[in-house]
């Protein structure tokens, strides 16, 4: 995957080279990125490894607009003005709407492992029974760790009656 991002955004750059930055990063947004959030509510890296490659697809997408490829140059600094979001406080924001609609029977998904926790639990009202995890694979799976990840947020954000209402809500977040 990140192979395939890596070499559209090479073609970009090659054939881009001379164009505004506007014009780069709506090609970035257009082209690359769907190529690595692709499927990014199922599969999230595991490893530090992975999670670099996929995070240093961006990296070199920020430095193709920004059109500065030196060294010492800091490519956080550019990421921070094109004000991109890390892709991986996209996906965790994409599992959590997924988690919404699935919850709120806004998908066409029927799930076992979706189970909700007794109601006299305190605090959230809409709790989850955490899956029990031995196997690294399916503890980075898409309902451990979004289960983990919900509970971080607060009961006025997960008691949100619309799906735009609780994007813009988990937008305003920090992160």
């Amino acid at each position: 995957m990140t192979k395939k991002a890596n070499n559209t955004r090479a073609l970009l750059q090659r054939n881009m080279n001379r164009c505004p930055e506007a014009i780069k990063t709506l090609c970035y947004q257009t082209f690359v990125r769907p190529i690595v959030e692709y499927a990014s509510t199922v599969w999230d890296p595991s490893t530090e490894k992975h999670f670099k490659y996929v995070e240093n697809v961006q990296r070199q997408a920020a430095r193709f607009v920004k059109s500065d490829y030196r060294r010492r140059i800091s490519v956080t600094t550019m990421l921070e003005s094109l004000n991109w979001v890390s892709l991986a406080s996209r996906r965790a924001e994409a599992k959590l709407v997924m988690l919404y609609r699935n919850s709120n029977n806004l998908v066409d998904v029927t799930t076992s492992a979706l189970t909700t926790a007794p109601t006299r639990t305190t605090g959230n009202t809409h709790r989850y029974l955490q899956p029990c995890t031995r196997i690294e694979a399916y503890k980075h799976s898409f309902f451990p760790s979004t289960i983990k990840s919900i509970y971080k947020c607060t009961q006025h954000l997960v008691s949100k009656e619309s799906l735009n209402s609780f994007r813009r809500l988990l937008q305003s977040m920090p992160t």
